[in-house]
């Protein structure tokens, strides 16, 4: 049976004293991001219980060593201690109006009427202190923050509160017509009368008899003197009569029309529609904090993945429904509105603001388990520290350094030299590191492979162990592969020499492509077969590396998983070099010349 400390799981408020991790001397510290255990995108239920941290972190160590030298089995917990810092955070509730104003005509009552505008600007002036003072105000954005988890959880974030939108209309005499409800005509701008559009205010207009010629054919061809304009060739307008103006259509001589801008009542009707949007904020102190819960912070990034991967119980605490009526009485007999005050972590939430009146807060309730704990990990002692409700482990000793040694200084060797290849790559692939290292090598860069084993053991593997695993291994696949590369060179780059030697002599370029084809088009013919051609040179090499590749691996059975193709390396490169210069040495000797050329 493992020692177990029997300390029973405390709750701190404010760290009145110091945890665990500050009275003994701490692990040596590895900077590195706790596993990502990410959940769904709620946080932690406060209904559920506090998990034993060091046994879950247990469940962690052993995936990680299974396979690599150890079963779990081997992983122990030997020592452990937790407690759960618990501490309030408020929020800082801001709300911003914006106005809309809008105009009418007539007397509308839409919304809350106001005898003047003067009225109506302090009437929405009081809206915004009683709004920002109110604490059903408060109420009503606890509510939309508890419908939207984590909507005011972390940095600054806004959303509407259309509940508290109001809306006030104002009646004013209308600034054209000033209350007559009639304006000068715009047409004859108050005259009463136009120019005549027949003669354009001249009076007279053509004779309509000799169409303004002043003459009419006469007998014999002769020409006579129009009896009508008696050869002035003008005559007097018949629509003015002479009078160069005639009434304005508009108005009918009175000069006055109905006021459009008040639609004839005389009055427009202001309209201010005012829209509220909170702003909530908020932030966590780190002063008081157990060290544990610091370094949790700082290696998440902050409050957010706090919430979102589940490190920590949030719950949103809000006012107490019974005092609301003397919270409001509170608010409304202070001289200013109360703003909320800065609150530090774990001080209680009604001492924050004791200089100020009464009055309704939101604030969420956190609470992350944190302890330490000792581990028997092969037989030797790890002391860690973890937190939060994932059991994240902090800070703990590379354990698996010392059982990965053996798979990596094998692969080591196998790069050094062929000797007893067999035999040294049976005892790297005991490892699952080196297996799972190995089976992806080129498929990803070397820089991604590194991240992928990080990504997969995230504590208890060094820097320099990962690394070295990662370069080892691509060095033993080229070193096993070299001799094999290069004959799948020689094969593929003699294979595709072959095959553009039929294109350009055998007569299937002939069949393909005519003189009279464009030579632009005969050039993305010849280049893309010259690439398909160096591409398949390249992946020869590959193959004849895989193949040589699982005869060495032959001891493995055959559910061991499926190996990607060892990279081409310099063969690869060459073969497909040397079958690109083939095969454009061969276009320049065919008989005729591709018309690219």
């Amino acid at each position: 049976m493992p020692e177990t400390d029997d300390t029973a799981t405390q709750t701190k408020k404010g760290a009145a004293t110091p945890p665990p991790s500050q009275t003994q001397t701490p692990p040596p510290v590895r900077a590195a991001v706790p596993p990502s255990y990410v959940w769904g995108k709620e946080p932690y239920p406060p209904e559920k219980g506090v998990p034993d941290l060091a046994e879950t972190a247990a469940k962690h160590i052993t995936d990680w060593v299974t396979g690599n030298g150890l079963s779990g089995t081997d992983v122990r917990v030997a020592k452990k201690k937790q407690d759960v810092f618990a501490f309030d955070i408020p929020i800082t509730l801001q709300l911003t109006p914006t106005i809309i104003e809008s105009r009418t005509a007539g007397q509308d009552k839409t919304g809350t009427f106001c005898n003047s505008k003067l009225e109506m600007q302090e009437k929405i002036a009081a809206l915004k202190t009683q709004n920002l003072s109110n604490p059903k105000t408060v109420i009503l954005a606890g509510e939309y923050l508890k419908k939207a988890p984590l909507l005011g959880w972390g940095s600054q974030q806004k959303f509407a509160l259309k509940e508290l939108n109001a809306d006030y209309t104002c009646h004013e005499k209308c600034p054209k017509c000033k209350g007559k409800k009639q304006d000068k005509c715009g047409y004859c701008h108050g005259k009463g009368q136009t120019p005549c559009i027949e003669c354009k205010g001249f009076g007279k207009t053509d004779c309509l008899r000799c169409l303004g010629l002043g003459e009419l054919p006469g007998a014999g061809g002769t020409k006579i003197k129009c009896p009508e304009c008696f050869g002035k060739k003008d005559a007097i307008c018949r629509e003015c009569r002479g009078l160069k103006y005639i009434q304005c259509p508009k108005c009918r001589g009175t000069k006055y029309v109905g006021c459009t801008e008040c639609n004839k009542t005389g009055y427009v009707s202001l309209h201010n529609s005012v829209a509220f949007e909170a702003f909530t904020n908020m932030s966590i102190s780190t002063a008081n904090m157990p060290a544990e819960i610091r370094d949790l912070l700082e290696a998440t990034g902050g409050e957010t993945k706090l919430a979102t991967e589940q490190h920590a119980a949030i719950s949103m605490v809000m006012p107490d429904p019974e005092s609301l009526d003397a919270l409001t009485a509170a608010a409304a007999a202070a001289a200013t509105p109360a703003t909320t005050s800065p609150q530090t972590a774990g001080q209680p939430a009604t001492q924050a603001a004791a200089h100020t009146p009464p009055q309704a807060e939101l604030h969420y309730h956190v609470e992350i388990p944190y302890g330490t704990a000792e581990f028997s990990i092969g037989g030797k002692r790890y002391d860690a520290q973890l937190a939060g409700y994932q059991s994240c482990i902090l800070h703990i000793d590379d354990f698996l350094d010392p059982q990965v040694k053996s798979g990596i200084a094998a692969l080591q060797k196998i790069v050094k030299g062929p000797m007893a290849t067999e035999a040294l790559m049976k005892t790297a692939m005991k490892l699952r590191l080196v297996k799972d290292v190995f089976s992806h090598t080129g498929s990803m860069t070397k820089k991604k492979m590194l991240q992928h084993v990080k990504t997969l053991y995230p504590r208890g593997l060094s820097d320099k162990y990962a690394r070295a695993c990662v370069v080892f291994a691509d060095q033993a696949i080229k070193s096993l592969t070299d001799k094999p590369r290069k004959v799948g060179a020689a094969v593929g780059t003699t294979i595709a020499a072959a095959l553009a030697g039929a294109w350009f002599f055998a007569g299937l370029r002939g069949m393909a492509l005519t003189p009279e084809t464009p030579a632009n088009e005969q050039m993305i013919y010849d280049f893309t077969l010259a690439g398909g051609l160096a591409v398949m040179a390249y992946f020869t090499v590959r193959f004849f590396g895989a193949g040589a590749l699982k005869k060495v691996m032959s001891f493995q059975s055959a559910d061991a998983g499926k190996q990607a193709l060892p990279p081409g390396g310099m063969s690869g490169m060459l073969a497909a070099i040397m079958t690109l210069v083939i095969f454009f040495a061969l276009a320049l000797l065919m008989p005729e010349r591709p018309a690219w050329l």
